[in-house]
Formats: structure tokens, sequence, C-alpha cells
């Protein structure tokens, strides 16, 4: 078993098993979306109310947790390689900022998913990102920390 629990503002959303998302509004006092099935999710993660899932053939999409409607989708499959996974995400400003476990970070437009910016850190196996401001501090699996300023 395995849950993600995420908070956005009014907004209570966890993922179940890599397939299933609940989201529950805290102000309304009920769920906008319960055991609602989404497939084919390699990685993911949340950001702001949405969530952004990438699929084995390195399609993301950003879903809106408050009805699971798709806000865009973009093909990423010429800009990260076929076992790249979504580590970390973060919202500044209008952008979403993506690091990916093989060292890409991606700015894309958060409104329609373009990409704006692509930077390789060369850098493998990240494990977590952590963010201040638009400085980053990266844990490598092997125990290491880079720290990354944007």
């Amino acid at each position: 078993y395995n849950a993600d629990i995420y908070i956005h503002e009014n907004l209570f959303s966890f993922l179940e098993n890599l397939n299933t998302i609940y989201t529950y509004n805290f102000d309304i006092k009920e769920f906008l979306l319960i055991n609602d099935k989404i497939s084919s999710i390699d990685s993911y993660s949340f950001v702001g109310n949405a969530l952004l899932i990438m699929d084995n053939n390195n399609l993301l999409k950003a879903y809106n947790v408050n009805n699971k409607k798709i806000f865009w989708k973009i093909d990423l499959s010429n800009e990260i390689s076929k076992k790249d996974e979504i580590v970390q995400s973060f919202i500044s400003n209008d952008e979403i900022i993506i690091f990916f476990s093989k060292g890409i970070i991606l700015q894309l437009n958060k409104l329609n998913g373009e990409i704006l910016f692509k930077q390789n850190l060369k850098l493998s196996e990240i494990a977590f990102v952590n963010s201040y401001n638009i400085n980053f501090a990266i844990s490598l699996k092997n125990g290491k920390v880079v720290f990354y300023k944007q």
C-alpha cells in the first residue's frame, strides 16, 4: 500500500497506490474526488492545484485536483530519457519547475505546459529536492547534496 498526501490551500488530496486520487475541500466539507482512477502513472508530483503525471511514454499530464480535468499535456520524449522520473516540482510565478531523476530541470508555463527552459545539471540519481525561493538543495541517492540557484 502506498499513499501520498498533499495539501494546497483548502484542498486535501492524496494519491493511493499510484492509481486512485481523492480530494477533500475543507471549506465546503466534502469530497470533490472519491476513488477516481488514473492509469499509466510512472512518476508524479503534486504542485499547486495540479497533479503532474508522467506515463511510460514520457507523456506529461497536469490534472486539476478539483475535478480531474486535464489542464494540459505535453510529450517529453525529446526532452528526457525513457527511464527518467519526476522527483519534485515547484511553482515560481507563472512557471512550474520540474526536477527529474537524471538531472534534467524543465521550466514550463503553468497555464499551457509549454517548455520555457531546459537545463541538464549532469547529475544522476536525484532522490529529493528542497527549495527556498529560487534556491534548491538537491539530495542524491549516494548521500551527496548539491546546491543550485536558478
